[in-house]
């Protein structure tokens, strides 16, 4: 995985606020979903595209975790609005469904293309929603977006050294399975 170290942390520096962090994630991911299309189709079988969809799979992932378990539960609690949060946990549950199917489809196949393309739609919608939505409600607000940036990168920060010890290995053996099925 590749990791921005800056001087406080992977995630951010201390004392960075919520939304910030939040929408630094969101640039990662979208710039991921554009250097995964520049390979497009005709790279299938370069390790560089598996690695990317991997990382952003990832990515995807440890952002979902941060949202549920700190951003979501602190917003709740200073807007009125149950179903934005809720909205957006289904949205995350969509996702982890077509994260699912992506790992377990050969990612040499025409469906693993359709599932990147589709997983970019809703991934868009999501940041959209967020970012012009419950970020704008939460400021308002006044989200201590500071103390939570703070919980948040210290998470992402325990996440990313377990993902990193576990990435390496599972992406050899997707890579390994997909060739071997290729003629």
């Amino acid at each position: 995985m590749n990791v921005e170290m800056r001087p406080n942390g992977p995630f951010g520096p201390k004392g960075e606020d919520a939304i910030d962090l939040l929408e630094a994630d969101h640039r990662r991911v979208q710039h991921l979903f554009y250097d995964i299309a520049k390979l497009g189709a005709i790279h299938r079988k370069d390790e560089r595209r598996v690695s990317l969809v991997n990382e952003l799979c990832s990515e995807l992932k440890m952002h979902a975790v941060i949202e549920e378990t700190i951003f979501y539960p602190a917003v709740r609690a200073i807007i009125d609005d149950a179903n934005l949060i809720d909205e957006a946990r289904a949205q995350h549950a969509a996702v982890d469904d077509l994260i699912t199917q992506l790992e377990a489809t050969d990612f040499t196949s025409d469906l693993y293309d359709a599932i990147v393309a589709i997983l970019q739609k809703e991934v868009s919608q999501h940041i959209q929603e967020e970012e012009e939505v419950m970020f704008v409600k939460a400021s308002a607000a006044k989200l201590d977006g500071v103390a939570l940036g703070d919980q948040m990168a210290q998470r992402k920060a325990e996440m990313m050294v377990d993902t990193n010890t576990s990435a390496t290995a599972l992406k050899a053996a997707h890579i390994q399975d997909a060739l071997r099925k290729t003629p």
